[in-house]
Formats: C-alpha cells, structure tokens, sequence
C-alpha cells in the first residue's frame, strides 16, 4: 500500500491525539482540512482516497494504515463504519459544490 501525503496530512494535523478538542465530529475536522489546505489538497486526498479504495478491500489494512502506520486518533469504528465507509464518505465530503462551478 503505497503512503498517501494529503492522507497522512489529515490524520496527523486534523485527526491528532486531540481533535475531538478542536473539532465538533469529524466532518467537522475534514471541513478545517478543505478550508485550511485549499481545494487543490482536496483534490488530491479525494484521489488518493479513490486509489486507496480501489486497492484495497481488507478492512484489517484500512485499519492499519489509518491508525497505525499514519498514527490518527479518531475510529470511524466507534461511530459505526468501517474505515471503507468513512473514507468514502470524506471522498464525497471532499468534492466541490455543484452551485459553486469548476474549480
């Protein structure tokens, strides 16, 4: 599984030890990674989040990855998804507003 920048960003500046601190919920940290990094970060997580999804089907690995390898404290488990689901609920999160126009 290759390393994803823009996803390892999120997880250690967003999704820190802390976040449920900065933060209200979680959507609430990815709007702070949209607004914070510009919409060029959010594309390029939305494709790596794409290709992550692609490769991988084994939720141990998302697990893995997300908790361990890129070291983020929140659990999208504890709020019932899996990892799969979560990330591609913040992909959707990450795409721009219809009204808003091409980027």
């Amino acid at each position: 599984m290759t390393m994803s920048a823009q996803l390892q960003h999120l997880a250690q500046a967003y999704f820190h030890q802390d976040y449920d601190l900065e933060f209200s919920d979680p959507d609430e940290a990815v709007v702070a990674f949209v607004d914070g990094e510009g919409p060029g970060a959010a594309r390029e997580l939305a494709f790596e989040l794409g290709g992550l999804l692609e490769s991988s089907s084994d939720e141990l690995e998302l697990t893995e990855l997300w908790i361990k390898t890129l070291g983020a404290a929140y659990d999208p488990t504890a709020d019932g998804r899996t990892l799969r689901e979560w990330f591609s609920h913040v992909r959707e999160r990450l795409r721009p507003s219809p009204d808003l126009g091409a980027p």
